[in-house]
């Protein structure tokens, strides 16, 4: 009888364990499905994003354990802290602004240098399946800067002339190296400002700013203007990566 009674307390304990191994793949599973919604919300609907993050913190708590809960509270922290510095800017820019609309954002390059953009001011002034554009080195402002580790300055009074892509690509392709779709998805800018985002002498990013005001009346060809985004870029790579 003890025997069995042994017997039986094992067998309670193997499915008590597996229970709990099957409970922690699931939620690791549902983890990586919210990987993967955040991935297509980012390029489909980046209005819905904040609310799956808040999804994965959750997720985070029951799947991964202490390690994981205090580093995606670091991360959520860094997300909140860049959010309300690119916010302050923008801000603050629109305030100074005589006309135009003045946005905002931060591309973050993949370990293939790719640049999405990561942070962004404005929501309502980006264009349906901008925040999505992918961006290679050297393409637009914002390749420009990352590949050459400069600040770009874009006065885009050639594509604003311009009323199609063909047209546009007699002239300026060379110059600016973006595609139909990037050309499409960004047209009714005027001005540009890119800034390379350094971390330990490595760029990692880039900081955006851009006016639908022609460059002649927008406030990005003021010295303040220019010189509070440096100082913004500069510090960010510290509080992205610090």
């Amino acid at each position: 009888m003890q025997g069995i009674q042994t017997r039986f307390d094992r067998f309670r304990g193997v499915h008590t364990v597996a229970r709990m191994v099957s409970i922690r793949t699931i939620l690791w599973i549902i983890c990586v499905a919210s990987a993967i919604a955040q991935t297509l919300l980012n390029t489909l609907w980046p209005d819905l994003l904040s609310r799956y993050r808040a999804l994965g913190g959750v997720l985070a708590v029951f799947s991964g354990g202490s390690a994981t809960v205090h580093k995606w509270r670091e991360n959520s922290r860094r997300d909140r802290s860049v959010e309300y510095v690119l916010g302050t800017l923008c801000e603050i820019l629109q305030k100074e602004s005589q006309s135009g609309q003045t946005r905002a954002n931060i591309m973050i390059a993949d370990r293939h240098g790719r640049l999405r953009i990561k942070y962004h001011c404005g929501f309502d002034l980006y264009h349906k399946g901008e925040l999505g554009i992918v961006w290679e080195k050297g393409m637009g402002c914002a390749g420009k800067a990352y590949l050459e580790n400069e600040i770009i300055l874009g006065n885009l009074k050639e594509i604003n002339s311009t009323n199609s892509y063909k047209e546009f690509s007699k002239h300026c392709t060379k110059k600016y190296m973006i595609t139909e779709e990037q050309w499409e998805k960004t047209k009714h800018l005027r001005v540009i400002l890119s800034f390379p985002i350094c971390y330990n002498g490595r760029v990692i990013g880039v900081l955006n700013v851009d006016d639908t005001a022609h460059y002649s009346n927008s406030v990005l060809r003021g010295p303040d203007a220019f010189t509070r985004c440096e100082l913004v870029a500069q510090a960010l790579g510290n509080l992205l990566l610090g």
